[in-house]
């Protein structure tokens, strides 16, 4: 969830939090492996698990920390006749429809699971519940939500618990399991919709065949590297290089995305591109540091694509469409692991080679290379059939 509610949050330093974000995943993954070695060597399996368990059990307080954008904007008066808000000049009318949005909002909000329980959608905002909006605020020095939360907001609540105190608590009692997993159900036949527009065609599928193709690939490096007569601290230590390399470009991608001049589609396939490069040549070479230095290019690789896997959605789908995109790429790439990762252990047993199995994920993180190829394509089809629609929607109004 952190991939989908970080970017919310920011928009010019967006990468930079990304950023920080990425910086503590890598971490944890480099930290954790050691540090559950010790706990189990000190407090023994059960021990370990419980520290690991109350350690995880802080996530909670950050997790709390996560409250909708909207409850945090502040747009306020320069003293000069314009609104701000976030660093930008809104003029008065404009503040009025953010007023009237955030009202919305709000009356939706403590309507929606009555409405959901009884299936029906949820009432229009009251006449009353915007009275007074239209004229100008009487003291223009500071215009934040607690102040909205006094005049609107408040009385849309109060109408809205007037109108449905006792249907509510009917409503509750009848809110079962199973109305539950229908709500959760057309909430993902919604949100699959979004499968209709090639760009997430695209991007769920390239997710797909990229991060099955490299997961397999780092559980087959110690076995490959033991069939060449390595030792496992080689692997270790050629394991330990990628992790660092992706680390690092985890970090320093997500921050450049920041600049104008950065292009976050050339950078992604980039990443692709020397992924699947590292993964074929792998399997080829015998000698340790050659071996070292291939898995420092393929963390490269894989830190680069991963560091942007999120904002490069953002990019090309919008900060709206991030929760639906994100969420069915995470459904292909669980679809993916069914199938790719069993078919990888056939062509192993077949083969028995390695070569041959890792030559079959670099070309399944190849694949998703040439996906992105068609990314400018899909891009103009949905521009094209947006403009369509529009023009269609233009005509039955006239």
């Amino acid at each position: 969830m952190c991939f989908i509610i970080v970017p919310m949050y920011f928009d010019r330093r967006r990468g930079l939090a990304n950023a920080v974000m990425m910086a503590g995943v890598c971490t944890g993954q480099i930290v954790g492996p050691p540090f559950v070695r010790l706990l189990q060597d000190v407090y023994t399996f059960k021990g370990a698990t419980l520290i690991l368990g109350a350690l995880m059990l802080n996530a909670l307080v950050g997790a709390a920390f996560f409250h909708p954008v909207e409850w945090h904007m502040r747009p306020a008066c320069d003293g000069t006749g314009e609104w701000l808000s976030g660093g930008t000049s809104l003029t008065l009318p404009e503040v009025i429809v953010k007023k009237k949005e955030v009202i919305d909002t709000a009356w939706k909000g403590s309507c929606q699971s009555l409405c959901s329980a009884r299936g029906v959608e949820a009432p229009p905002v009251d006449a009353k519940v915007r009275e007074g909006i239209e004229a100008p605020p009487v003291e223009a020095t500071a215009l934040s939500l607690p102040s909205l939360n006094k005049t609107g907001i408040t009385t849309a609540l109060q109408n809205g618990s007037q109108m449905t105190s006792v249907d509510h608590e009917e409503g509750k009692q009848r809110t079962g399991l199973g109305e539950l997993a229908l709500r959760v159900a057309h909430n993902i036949l919604s949100d699959l919709r979004i499968f209709r527009s090639p760009r997430a065609v695209i991007i769920s599928l390239g997710c797909t065949f990229f991060i099955n193709g490299y997961y397999n690939f780092i559980m087959m490096v110690p076995f490959a590297m033991l069939r060449a007569g390595h030792t496992l601290e080689d692997a270790a230590w050629c394991i330990s290089v990628s992790a660092g390399c992706n680390l690092l470009c985890r970090i320093l991608m997500s921050a450049l995305s920041d600049s104008p001049r950065f292009n976050m589609r050339a950078a992604y396939m980039a990443g692709l591109a020397a992924t699947a490069a590292a993964i074929f040549t792998f399997p080829l070479l015998t000698e340790l540091r050659w071996l070292m230095v291939t898995m420092a290019v393929w963390g490269c690789g894989v830190g680069t694509t991963m560091g942007l896997y999120n904002l490069v959605m953002v990019t090309i789908m919008g900060l709206d469409n991030l929760a639906p995109v994100f969420g069915a790429s995470c459904l292909a790439v669980g679809v993916g692991f069914l199938f790719l990762g069993p078919l990888i252990g056939v062509v192993r047993d077949a083969t028995g080679s390695y070569t041959v199995s890792m030559w079959v994920l670099a070309a399944a993180v190849l694949t998703s290379f040439i996906l992105w190829l068609f990314m400018p394509a899909a891009q103009a089809y949905d521009q094209r059939r947006a403009a369509h629609q529009a023009q269609h929607e233009g005509f039955l109004n006239t």
